[in-house]
């Protein structure tokens, strides 16, 4: 099965892209494909609020949402990663939601039978904020949220250092979110064979 994941990170090596690799990685042991969109390399324009793609499923904006919205439609499954900035999520990653859950209003059920998970890292000031800035795009989409065994989240002190050396709490929970999503694609795999 192909999993992609989308990070909030304009770089492989930004907290929320090593993230998004601790979870992409346990999956890889499985053997299913995986892909890293960085959506901090190439920012989605913000919401104009037009309505025209509720109608057409397509946003008017000539950037890469779009294609973007055809990476999750194909994959088995998904992760939203995101960075903090001023106690939430960052604002790409809420545009880049905002604006796939209002592509989804065409077609309400395109994420139904997709399941996604999500991972937040940052300073816990505003942590949980940003998780239920991702957990509320969940609630609309149809799709279906795989969780950690804890709060998905982890912290860098912001000495320049890795949060993997910070917190390996947070680190667990990584690779626990990726074993997770991987028995879940099991049993649908199982399911689909019945």
């Amino acid at each position: 099965m192909h999993i992609v994941a989308f990070s909030s990170g304009s770089a492989l090596e930004d907290d929320s892209a090593r993230f998004a690799t601790l979870i992409l990685d346990e999956l890889k042991k499985q053997h299913h494909t995986t892909e890293l969109v960085l959506v901090g390399a190439t920012p989605p324009l913000f919401c104009t609020d037009c309505k025209q793609c509720s109608q057409t499923g397509t946003c008017v904006l000539n950037d890469q949402v779009n294609d973007w919205k055809q990476k999750i439609e194909q994959a088995d499954a998904f992760f939203i990663t995101g960075h903090i900035r001023n106690s939430g999520l960052v604002s790409t990653m809420v545009t880049f939601l905002e604006r796939l859950e209002r592509m989804g209003k065409a077609n309400p059920d395109f994420l139904r039978g997709k399941f996604g998970g999500l991972g937040i890292t940052g300073d816990r000031d505003g942590g949980m904020k940003a998780i239920f800035d991702v957990v509320s795009f969940f609630q609309n989409s149809n799709a279906t949220l795989v969780w950690a065994c804890y709060w998905p989240f982890t912290w860098n002190i912001g000495d320049g250092g890795r949060f993997e050396d910070n917190d390996p709490e947070g680190t667990h929970l990584a690779i626990d979110l990726g074993q997770q999503m991987a028995w879940v694609l099991e049993q649908k795999a199982l399911y689909e064979k019945q």
